[in-house]
């Protein structure tokens, strides 16, 4: 069983983004997940698809494409997506590929209401506050690309 394996536990108290959890927030996770491993190219999420898994990134990178163009990457153990859709009960925004061999934690998130319901709040803090924390740091990277692109758009309309 996942929430045995002491080689997960152990990647998942190395890894940065976990360090606020306590060892039974861990093994909470570890119960409420699963590893999943992908090829490369291999789809772990579809746009458009209605589901809720959060994925943590432990091994590999992902891309993330929109439409048919790639947006985004993550590399970094740790790296969290697939949260949006549960947070907002919306289709997916985006498809996931693996860029390489990748090992995910897959947390079922319609799993965290039983949680909640459990009076398990301080489990559900965290870890709503790690996802306001990807999504506030996601929303920084957003604004200042954005006004990166209208300098350049402002240049441009000047030599023009």
């Amino acid at each position: 069983m996942l929430q045995d394996n002491n080689r997960v536990l152990d990647l998942l108290k190395s890894i940065d983004r976990f360090k606020p959890f306590s060892e039974n927030d861990l093994q909470a996770m570890l119960k409420l997940g699963r590893l999943r491993k992908f090829e490369a190219d291999e789809v772990i999420i579809h746009e458009g698809e209605v589901d809720s898994w959060i994925y943590f990134l432990l091994t590999g990178s992902v891309a993330v494409i929109k439409g048919h163009k790639r947006v985004k990457s993550f590399a970094r153990s740790g790296d969290l997506f697939g949260e949006m859709s549960v947070l907002d009960n919306q289709p997916r925004s985006a498809t996931i590929r693996a860029t390489k061999v990748t090992l995910l934690l897959g947390v079922d998130g319609s799993q965290l209401n039983a949680r909640y319901k459990e009076n398990n709040l301080a489990f559900c803090y965290i870890l709503y506050r790690l996802f306001a924390e990807v999504l506030a740091d996601r929303l920084r990277l957003t604004t200042a690309e954005n006004i990166e692109l209208h300098k350049k758009l402002k240049q441009w309309q000047d030599s023009h």
